[in-house]
C-alpha cells in the first residue's frame, strides 16, 4: 500500500475512505486514465486485469466496498447499492485530482458506471460498459439464462 501523500497514481495498491469505510484501489500502466469498476457485488478485482491496455492507458481497478481489502459497511451485506458505489467513483476521481476519467464497468459494474454516467456526466471522457444492460428485470433475467442454456 502506498505511504499517506504518495502520488495517488503511483503503481500499487492504494486507500482512500468513503463514507468512513476503507476503498481499495490498484493502478497500473501509464497514459491517460481508465477507471474499472468489476462486477459483483462481491466479485475480486484481478479478473479484469488487463495488461493489454496498461501499454496505453493508467488502468484504476477498484476494489468495490465490501470486497477484499476494501472495507465493510456497518449495515453489511446490505445497503451496497449502486449509488453507493457511483459516489464511491466519485471521490475517486476526486482524491486522483482528476477532472475528467474514462470509466470501464463491467457485468454489475456497468449498472455502477451508468448511475455515475448518469450523475456525473460532466467528469467522463468516456464510458465503456462490458456485457451490461440497460435495464435488468425480468426479460434481462430470463435472456441471460436462455443464452447460458
Amino acid at each position: 500500500m502506498a505511504p499517506p501523500g504518495a502520488d495517488p497514481l503511483r503503481a500499487g495498491a492504494h486507500t482512500i475512505t468513503v463514507h468512513g469505510v476503507p476503498q481499495r484501489y490498484h493502478v497500473h500502466g501509464s497514459g491517460p486514465v481508465c477507471l474499472v469498476q468489476p462486477g459483483g457485488p462481491g466479485v475480486f478485482w484481478e479478473y479484469l486485469r488487463m495488461p493489454a491496455l496498461e501499454v496505453h492507458l493508467t488502468m484504476v481497478y477498484v476494489e468495490a466496498l465490501g470486497t477484499g481489502d476494501s472495507g465493510r459497511l456497518a449495515t453489511h451485506p446490505d445497503g451496497y447499492t449502486r449509488s453507493l458505489y457511483a459516489e464511491a467513483i466519485d471521490r475517486l476521481v476526486d482524491h486522483l485530482g482528476l477532472d475528467e476519467v474514462h470509466l470501464l464497468g463491467h457485468s454489475y459494474g456497468g449498472f455502477v458506471a451508468q448511475r455515475y454516467a448518469l450523475d456525473h456526466a460532466d467528469r467522463l471522457s468516456g464510458l465503456i460498459l462490458y456485457e451490461s444492460a440497460p435495464v435488468t428485470g425480468l426479460e434481462h433475467s430470463a435472456e441471460a439464462a436462455r443464452q447460458l442454456a
